[in-house]
């Protein structure tokens, strides 16, 4: 089944919310690009408060069991 934006990479952005800064947690899904990513990222820091803020590049054409091996599973942002 195709994804609504038919890609086959997904970002999603992880950090603490000015809600719940002790847990980590998925703020955002479902973003298109790493520009789209960061751009959400600095929203979120700016206008909501959120600390620790991370990019997840989610490949859905690998293996989940290879998933973990992946390179390119987590970025960070420096400055978050």
């Amino acid at each position: 089944m195709k994804r609504p934006n038919d890609s086959t990479v997904e970002f999603i952005v992880w950090g603490l919310s000015s809600k719940n800064p002790e847990h980590e947690a998925q703020l955002v899904t479902g973003l298109n690009s790493q520009e789209q990513a960061q751009a959400v990222i600095e929203t979120l820091r700016v206008e909501h408060g959120c600390t620790a803020l991370r990019v997840q590049r989610l490949d859905l054409t690998e293996n989940p069991a290879q998933a973990w091996k992946s390179p390119n599973l987590l970025t960070s942002n420096p400055g978050a």
